[in-house]
């Protein structure tokens, strides 16, 4: 059996598919028809077969929605198989790049550049001995102010040690000063002395008096006591020279 539209009222009914040809009448309308039936087989994996059905009325043809299925089925079907034949075939060959091996480049190295080292400067000749000696900062009770000084340069040291100031007159200078344009005064209780310190270009200039009784209470009166000696020490190597 066929399912036939009839194209005047649209009614649907079925006919025997018997007959390759035969005028069917649309049992609602009574209008008359030809039925034409063509058979197509096309194989992939499975054999499909569809029906197109014809029709004609009034000297004009119809195609029914069973053939536009049947033409969409044959061209979906061709393409699944030119896709499938495509992705089964083998790969073709890459073509090999031969790379020829290099031994790696070696660069020279570099002599390393030794580390200049300043020679040692010699001592002078005829000098009184050299400041070479350490001075405890623990030991020092320091002020950084002196009453009544206008140049608010000086600075006050008060220590009880057994050493000569010349002695470590470098080391105290690398250690207590903050700029070059200090004064320091060293108060040595054990010794009664008081030493002033000042630099001068590469050297410090170090005079020894004798102390006063609270001479560092009063800027006016520090270091006023009777001279003692009268020292250089050069800031390059630590030598000492006493001036006459």
């Amino acid at each position: 059996m066929i399912e036939i539209t009839c194209p005047q009222c649209g009614k649907q009914f079925r006919k025997s598919d018997e007959d390759k040809h035969s005028i069917v009448h649309c049992p609602y309308c009574f209008a008359s028809m030809t039925l034409k039936k063509k058979q197509q087989t096309h194989k992939s994996n499975n054999i499909v077969t569809k029906v197109t059905t014809v029709i004609r009325h009034k000297g004009k043809w119809y195609l029914p929605f069973a053939a536009c299925a049947f033409i969409v089925a044959v061209a979906s079907l061709i393409f699944v198989s030119c896709r499938s034949q495509k992705n089964n075939a083998a790969p073709a060959p890459r073509p090999t790049i031969a790379v020829a091996a290099h031994a790696p480049t070696v660069r020279p190295t570099a002599a390393p550049t030794p580390t200049p080292t300043s020679a040692p400067t010699e001592h002078r000749e005829g000098m009184y001995g050299v400041s070479n000696e350490t001075i405890d900062i623990d030991r020092i009770t320091f002020f950084n102010s002196v009453s009544s000084d206008a140049t608010g340069k000086w600075r006050l040291a008060l220590v009880n040690i057994a050493q000569q100031p010349e002695n470590y007159a470098l080391d105290y200078y690398r250690k207590m000063f903050k700029s070059d344009d200090e004064v320091h005064f060293i108060i040595n209780v054990g010794y009664n002395t008081t030493t002033s310190i000042s630099k001068y270009g590469n050297m410090l200039m170090l005079d020894v008096h004798e102390h006063i009784s609270k001479e560092e209470t009063d800027a006016n009166k520090l270091g006023a006591g009777m001279l003692l000696r009268s020292f250089i020490v050069y800031l390059d190597n630590g030598d000492i020279e006493e001036l006459e």
